[in-house]
């Protein structure tokens, strides 16, 4: 089975911000676990003792929001940048896929932007499911986390 953990960018009702962005990491679930135990690396520099008490959240270590402010801005980028690179370079080789959706909300007249978006990374997940069958014989579920 292969887990699909999707999170937002972006506000569908601030009229401010023109776009959403609705993105995707898809990992076979036996190889979360080594994932996980990658990123818990990373989140230890910053809290030993309870890694999974943080959140490597982008936005938030760039500004210093939500406590990030109390370790220095080399860390929190590195530790971004190690984050990005082990997510998407080392670990596409173990089967790790990104997927997403950027979606200009003025060009959705009386279309939901968040129903647009998810229906686009359904069709993109489901298609590769659709070529891991074709070329492995693989048949694969999925789930999807948000």
């Amino acid at each position: 089975m292969h887990l699909l953990y999707l999170d937002e960018s972006g506000s569908v009702s601030d009229p401010t911000q023109q776009y959403f962005v609705l993105a995707g990491v898809a990992v076979f679930e036996r190889t979360a676990h080594w994932v996980e135990q990658e990123l818990n690396q990373i989140a230890s520099r910053f809290n030993p003792h309870n890694p999974y008490a943080v959140e490597l959240h982008g936005s938030p270590m760039r500004s210093g929001r939500e406590g990030w402010k109390a370790h220095p801005l080399a860390a929190r980028l590195k530790a971004m940048e190690d984050a990005l690179s082990q997510g998407v370079t080392a670990f596409q080789a173990k089967g790790v896929r990104v997927f997403g959706a950027v979606i200009r909300k003025d060009t959705l007249a009386g279309e939901d932007p968040v129903e647009h978006a998810f229906e686009q990374l359904a069709s993109r997940f489901d298609r590769y499911l659709q070529r891991m069958y074709a070329k492995h014989n693989d048949a694969q579920r999925a789930r999807f986390i948000s």
